[in-house]
């Protein structure tokens, strides 16, 4: 019983070496999204676990964000740290959890009658991800290294769990209006108005009370709003150079730029 005999249980998304041949999931996919899988995690209740809770839900506040090219993705990233905090650690490799696209290529499904079977064992669970529901032999939107034939293990255990989610009607969860899209003068929050928030200086950021009040405007400590019109300003008399740098590196390392020039410009002046 791993439950009983460990503080901390994780499951790493593969369990042998991925190499270079351009399909994917790659390694470097791998690496960019966390070391393990956060579809899964065990945990016990013991003091060394609830410091190391406290450590991921503080760091999560303000930097749980999805950008795998700089190496962020949800709390998934911050996660590779806990075996680090954890000292009874163990990392799950049994082949018959969390069987998912990023690892079902190294781990193939059999069928027998009802029940589903990987490497000789009872399959304990699949993670589903990315179904692409118009196309199950894709597998998932995610990957490319497999394809699940009409009538073979995989595709018949895909098929029967999207029957389930349509015989639900997904629980209506589709139908759901995500509730962090717009601040609460409905105004839609924008990636830039996002990225934005969260370059500016903490100092500023811990002004902020509420981060979905008014409107972006609003975030803005009143100290800091008259600088504002000078930083516009100096974005509009740099926009040719951000239009260089997304025709030669694409439109989000120009937003990026834009981000830290603006929040460099801003606090500077607001230390006038």
């Amino acid at each position: 019983n791993l439950a009983a005999q460990h503080a901390l249980i994780l499951t790493p998304h593969v369990c042998e070496p991925l190499y270079v041949d351009g399909l994917r999931p790659s390694i470097d996919d791998i690496i960019k999204v966390g070391q393990f899988n956060l579809g899964f995690i065990g945990l016990a209740r013991d003091a060394e676990v609830f410091r190391a809770l406290r450590w991921w839900q503080e760091i999560c506040v303000e930097h749980c964000i999805v950008d795998p090219e700089k190496g962020y993705f949800v709390d998934q990233f911050w996660a590779a740290a806990l075996p680090s905090f954890i000292q009874n650690f163990h990392c799950l490799r049994a082949p018959e959890y969390n069987v998912a696209y990023w690892n079902v290529f190294q781990r193939p499904l059999e069928r027998l009658d009802d029940s589903w079977s990987c490497q000789g064992r009872p399959l304990k669970f699949f993670h589903f991800s990315g179904l692409p529901d118009d196309d199950l032999t894709q597998v998932s939107r995610h990957q490319n290294r497999v394809s699940a034939a009409p009538g073979s293990a995989l595709h018949t255990l895909l098929s029967a769990y999207l029957k389930k989610t349509r015989d639900n009607a997904w629980c209506g969860l589709d139908q759901q209006a995500y509730s962090f899209a717009h601040f609460t003068n409905g105004q839609e929050i924008s990636k830039l108005e996002r990225r934005s928030l969260l370059a500016m200086p903490r100092a500023m950021r811990r002004q902020i009370t509420d981060p979905f009040a008014g409107n972006f405007h609003d975030l803005i400590p009143k100290p800091q709003r008259k600088a504002m019109i000078g930083l516009l300003h100096g974005l509009a008399a740099r926009l040719g150079d951000f239009a260089v740098v997304a025709e030669r590196h694409g439109l989000a390392q120009a937003l990026s730029q834009a981000v830290r020039y603006a929040v460099r410009a801003l606090t500077r002046r607001a230390h006038d």
